[in-house]
C-alpha cells in the first residue's frame, strides 16, 4: 500500500535520510481559540497534566508544545495528530508507543527543548537524539553556576575566555551538555561533570570525554543550531550527521 500523497502542497509522508537531522522551529505563542484547537489534541494524561500548571503562560506552553510535536511526528508518520501515542523512558523522555513502530514505518526518535515562547523539536531516524535552548540574557550567576556542575576542564577553558564572551561560552557549554543528556534519555538525572564539551565561541561543538563510557565518545556528534540572535541551542546525535534541516511549524499545518 502506497501511504505516500500530497496535502496541503507537500508529499506525505515527509522522508529523513538516516544521516539527517530534522529541527522544527515552534514558536509558542496562540490565541485563545486557536489553542483550545491545539488542546483538544493531547490525549487524556497529556491534558490532564497541562491542567497542573499553576500559571496560563505555562500551561499554554505545554499545550502548543504537545500538540507542535504530535502533527510534526504525524507528517513522518502520515498519522493524524490524536493518533500518535507516546511512551516514557525512565526519566520521561518521550518516545512512540511500540505499536507504531514497525516495518512499514520509519523508526522515529526526537527531543524537545523549550524557553520563553521559543521551542524546538529534533527528529532523526533510528538513532537517538537531543536538542536544547536557552536565551543568552537569562539573569544567572553563570560563573558560580559553572564552578557547581561543569568539569574541571570546562571551567578552567570558561575562566580562560575574554570576559566579554563568557556568557556565551557558558550557555555553548550548557546546551551542549543537555543535548547529550537529552539524547541518552538521562536528563538531570546524570551528572553535568560526568562529561566534558568544547565551550569556546567559534570553534566547533564536540564532546570531548566521558566517564561512562570514552569508547562512545567518537560515536556522538554535537551541532550548534543557528535559530536567533541572542539565543544558543545545540544538537547531540548518536553517529554522523550529513545534515541538518531546519523547518518551521504552523498550528493546523501539514506541510
Amino acid at each position: 500500500m502506497d501511504r505516500t500523497r500530497e496535502r496541503a502542497g507537500s508529499v506525505l509522508p515527509l522522508q529523513m535520510g538516516e544521516d539527517e537531522v530534522h529541527v522544527w522551529r515552534v514558536d509558542l505563542l496562540t490565541d485563545a481559540m486557536e489553542l483550545d484547537g491545539l488542546a483538544r489534541l493531547l490525549s487524556a494524561d497529556e491534558s490532564e497534566r497541562s491542567w497542573r500548571f499553576a500559571k496560563a503562560d505555562l500551561r499554554r506552553r505545554f499545550v502548543v508544545t504537545r500538540a507542535a510535536l504530535r502533527q510534526i511526528v504525524g507528517l513522518y508518520l502520515d498519522m493524524e495528530a490524536k493518533e500518535i501515542r507516546f511512551e516514557y523512558g525512565r526519566h520521561g523522555k518521550p518516545r512512540l508507543a511500540v505499536g507504531l513502530v514497525s516495518a512499514s514505518q520509519p523508526d522515529l526518535r526526537f527531543s524537545v527543548s523549550h524557553s520563553g515562547e521559543l521551542a524546538l523539536i529534533a527528529l532523526t531516524v533510528g538513532r537517538e537524539v537531543g536538542v536544547d535552548l536557552e536565551y543568552l540574557d537569562r539573569e544567572i550567576r553563570f560563573e558560580s553556576i559553572a564552578r557547581r556542575f561543569f568539569t574541571g576542564a570546562e571551567v578552567t577553558a570558561l575562566q580562560g575566555l575574554p570576559p566579554e564572551k563568557r556568557r556565551s561560552g557558558f550557555f555553548l557549554c550548557w546546551t551542549r551538555k543537555e543535548a547529550v543528556l537529552k539524547a541518552r534519555g538521562e536528563g538531570l538525572a546524570a551528572s553535568l561533570d560526568s562529561f566534558s564539551v568544547s565551550l569556546v565561541p567559534g570553534v566547533s561543538a564536540r564532546l570531548i570525554a566521558a566517564d561512562w563510557d570514552q569508547l562512545q565518545v567518537e560515536r556522538w556528534t554535537l551541532c550548534d543550531l543557528a535559530i536567533d540572535s541572542g539565543v544558543a541551542a545545540a544538537v547531540a546525535c548518536q553517529g554522523p550527521v550529513a545534515e541538518i534541516v531546519h523547518r518551521t511549524w504552523t498550528p493546523g499545518s501539514r506541510c
